[in-house]
C-alpha cells in the first residue's frame, strides 16, 4: 500500500480512527495515498481541498457514490474538529468525483447514437452531481411519451428525430435531455418561472407528430418532481421507460 510521505503520527491516527468509523462497503480499497494526505492536511490545520480532489476521483473509480463519498470525508473533521469539513474541501471533493465520472462515462455511450440525446448513464451522472452539490434548487423530470406502435419503420425514425431536436430546441440553455432505454424522453430542468413557457412550447410542438394517419396514441407531455435521493430518481426513470 503507497503511504503518503507527508503522514505523522498523529494523522496516521486519525486515519484509524477514520477507518473504524467508516460504514461503506469497500474496506479493502477505502485506504488511498489521499485519505494519509487528507489526514496529514487536518491534523497541521492547512488546506485538504487538493487532496479530497484526489481523494473523489479515487472513490469515483472505486464506484462509490458522491454522496456516500462526501459522508465519509465529513468523518475525520468531525473526529478532529467537530464540525463539517470546510466547503471548498467537499466542492474540490465532489468536483474531483464528478471528473472521474466523466471520463468513465466518455469510455461509455454517454449520447445516443440515433438522436444525438444522452443516455440514461449520462442523466444518472448529472443526478449525482446534483443531489450532492445542489439540495436547494428545485428541479424536476419533463417528460415526453410517443408510444412505439407506429407500424411504419420510417415514420418511427422520422417522429424519434423530430422529437429529439424540440426537445433541444425547447431546453437549449445547458439543462440535460436525454432518451432512455425504451425510447422515453425526458429533460433535467430546474422548476422556474420560465418552465411554463416551456412547457406550452413543447406541447404545442408535439402537435405536429400527432396526425391523422398516426393511430399509435398521443404524444404525453408531463412534469415529475425529483424524488428525495438520487437511487429513487434514477428508479423512477425506469419505471417510466418500462411503462
Amino acid at each position: 500500500m503507497m503511504r503518503s510521505p507527508f503522514a505523522k503520527p498523529d494523522a496516521a491516527a486519525l486515519v484509524a480512527a477514520w477507518r473504524a468509523a467508516h460504514t461503506g462497503r469497500d474496506l479493502d480499497d477505502w485506504h488511498t495515498a489521499a485519505v494519509d494526505d487528507v489526514a496529514h492536511a487536518i491534523t497541521h490545520r492547512r488546506d485538504a481541498s487538493e487532496s479530497a480532489r484526489l481523494l473523489g476521483r479515487h472513490r469515483a473509480g472505486a464506484g462509490i457514490g458522491m454522496r456516500e463519498g462526501v459522508e465519509d470525508l465529513e468523518t475525520p473533521y468531525r473526529l478532529h474538529f467537530r464540525t463539517a469539513p470546510p466547503h471548498a474541501v467537499s466542492r474540490a471533493f465532489a468536483e474531483g468525483w464528478a471528473d472521474a465520472e466523466v471520463e468513465t462515462l466518455l469510455g461509455r455511450a454517454s449520447v445516443d447514437s440515433l438522436t444525438g440525446l444522452a443516455t440514461y448513464d449520462y442523466v444518472c451522472a448529472r443526478l449525482s452531481e446534483i443531489y450532492a452539490e445542489s439540495p436547494d434548487i428545485e428541479r424536476c423530470f419533463v417528460i415526453v411519451d410517443a408510444p412505439n406502435r407506429l407500424t411504419n419503420g420510417p415514420a418511427r425514425l422520422a417522429r424519434s428525430l423530430g422529437l429529439s431536436n424540440l426537445l433541444r430546441s425547447v431546453f437549449s440553455t445547458g439543462e440535460t435531455t436525454a432518451i432512455l432505454p425504451h425510447g422515453l424522453f425526458v429533460a433535467l430542468v430546474a422548476r422556474g418561472d420560465s418552465l411554463g413557457d416551456s412547457l406550452q412550447r413543447l406541447s404545442r410542438g408535439v402537435g405536429a407528430f400527432e396526425t391523422a394517419a398516426d393511430t399509435s396514441g398521443r404524444v404525453r407531455v408531463w412534469v415529475e418532481p425529483l424524488p428525495g435521493t438520487q437511487k429513487l430518481a434514477e428508479e423512477l426513470l425506469l419505471e417510466l421507460d418500462a411503462a
